[in-house]
């Protein structure tokens, strides 16, 4: 989260709603495709565009990346049960945002809740109730803290830390199996 600035007592906040929100939209479909582009250059991407490069291919390849996908294909399908991966196909096919959800309490006591569709004010100001307390007065920057966030239950923060283990795992499995389907074999490129 970025930090506020302060100058003359007025807070200047930077948009971390919108960045926040954006570089996760954007970040669970870019992890989620570890697991298809593994596929689509050790084995057999069924894509209709690259079914005429995939018969270009020789017998030997076409053989040794069907068989790389059929023991990839549990691995994926583990990698597929991801919270996250769940979460991608929720947010890019259907809601179109995903369910964050970040609850916490002010400096002041009041609760505040909010997700991608409802967002939080930048500030936060001491609830009127007569008495003058100097610079406390002033507005202060509302900002939850890292551990205020959720997602299907689970902190925010640590299922992407877990994401990103599963899909570094998913890519180990991918070599040992390449390593066993295509030993020293030369293995072409797919069409960019």
């Amino acid at each position: 989260m970025n930090v506020a600035l302060q100058s003359s007592g007025a807070y200047i906040e930077t948009d971390w709603q919108r960045h926040l929100y954006a570089h996760f939209d954007a970040f669970l479909p870019c992890t989620r495709s570890v697991a298809d582009i593994v596929n689509c250059c050790f084995g057999h991407d069924s894509n209709r565009r690259l079914e005429s490069w995939f018969k270009s291919l020789s017998i030997g390849e076409q053989t040794r990346r069907k068989e790389f996908t059929k023991q990839f294909q549990a691995e994926r399908k583990n990698f597929d049960n991801h919270l996250l991966t769940k979460v991608r196909n929720v947010t890019v096919h259907r809601a179109g945002h995903p369910p964050i959800e970040v609850a916490f309490t002010g400096f002041w006591g009041v609760r505040y809740e909010s997700n991608p569709t409802v967002r939080l004010s930048m500030n936060e100001v001491k609830p009127p109730d007569g008495s003058n307390m100097g610079w406390l007065n002033q507005s202060m920057p509302l900002r939850p803290k890292w551990e205020d966030f959720q997602i299907g239950g689970k902190n925010l923060f640590s299922a992407c830390n877990e994401y990103i283990q599963d899909a570094k795992d998913l890519v180990n499995k991918a070599r040992n199996i390449a390593s066993i389907v295509h030993g020293l074999n030369p293995l072409s490129n797919p069409p960019a």
